[in-house]
């Protein structure tokens, strides 16, 4: 059991048998005050005896007064909303209807104009089979060579990563005088992307100690490909 000093508050743990059935005399060894302390059974009794004494008051306030708060409701679940090809879709058949051409035929004989507005449908379905189907698989070398059509295929829902200048970088790169007066240049072409890239020609200038143009001259790869993370020699 643990005994508290009155006076000072002093603890101390000891055995519940030292102080017997009848309690004893005990002292403080910090302060020397002395009591008469009670068994662990009579101060279990005495504290059970003063907190039914004592009144316990805890106002809750009325009962009506209480009002949970309501629960949350959960957030709706967000909608991916359509495909990116379903809007360039849409957007699409949007201008066609807008257009005067479409204006036209609707004035045109119900019959005419029902063929003619199946058949552009049926073009317009042929398009984007082609396009799926056929060019969105070869959309890299594709765009790389014509940059303009990058844009239509992210509108169609297919990114397209233009290979950036840095992504192809040039080692040891020289340039020496060859047989017959010629200038021949050496080095290594590296591809740092982790994809295959298309070697595209590209323009070798030779400049004077005042950056002047001296020569410029086009240089065309042997291969059209780098595969990713790969080098090539250049002679």
């Amino acid at each position: 059991m643990i005994l508290t000093c009155p006076s000072c508050s002093a603890r101390y743990l000891i055995a519940s048998d030292t102080i017997g059935d009848a309690g004893r005399p005990v002292r403080c060894a910090k302060c020397k005050t002395e009591w008469h302390q009670q068994s662990e059974k009579d101060s279990l009794d005495d504290l059970i005896k003063r907190v039914k004494s004592e009144t316990v008051d805890i106002d809750f306030g009325e009962t009506s007064a209480w009002n949970p708060s309501p629960q949350t409701a959960p957030p709706p679940p967000v909608s991916q909303g359509p495909s990116k090809l379903r809007i360039f879709l849409e957007g699409s058949f949007a201008k066609l209807r807008d257009s005067k051409v479409y204006k036209k035929l609707a004035n045109l004989d119900p019959t005419i104009a029902q063929k003619i507005a199946g058949g552009m449908v049926a073009l317009a379905c042929f398009m984007v089979l082609l396009f799926v189907l056929v060019l969105e698989p070869i959309r890299q070398p594709i765009a790389e060579h014509l940059p303009v059509v990058a844009p239509v295929y992210s509108a169609a829902g297919f990114p397209v990563e233009l290979l950036e200048k840095e992504k192809l970088v040039f080692d040891r790169l020289r340039a020496a005088e060859g047989d017959g007066g010629k200038i021949r240049i050496s080095g290594t072409l590296i591809n740092l992307l982790a994809t295959e890239a298309h070697l595209r020609p590209f323009q070798v200038k030779f400049l004077d100690e005042q950056g002047q143009v001296l020569l410029e001259k086009e240089i065309e790869m042997a291969q059209k490909t780098l595969k990713g993370e790969d080098s090539v020699q250049i002679y």
